[in-house]
């Protein structure tokens, strides 16, 4: 998904921002005044550049993007409406 981080994990880009609830400011919270969310690329733009050396960390939710790898999928009907589909892939969108 991206290249590996030193403490682990993935680095991979949120480009899709569901809900922006803070951003902090060397752990200090801050105004939600001062900056602005793009819905479509999550870049996050401050009214005034924060200083030089803080660290910007964020709560939020974002969507992962992700499509069908089938344009067709077999559905079995097994009882009254009620369906059953033994297999379903899909992979990540990048932009």
């Amino acid at each position: 998904m991206g290249a590996t981080l030193p403490g682990g994990g993935f680095f991979e880009p949120i480009v899709a921002p569901n809900v922006v609830r803070a951003i902090y400011l060397n752990g200090i919270t801050c105004n939600p005044a001062a900056y602005s969310v793009d819905p479509d690329t999550g870049l996050v733009t401050f009214n005034t550049a924060p200083g030089s050396g803080l660290i910007i960390t964020a709560d939020f939710t974002y969507y992962f993007r992700c499509r069908f790898i089938d344009d067709k999928y077999d559905f079995e009907n097994f009882m009254y409406r009620l369906w059953q589909l033994k297999k379903l892939t899909f992979i990540s969108v990048r932009q």
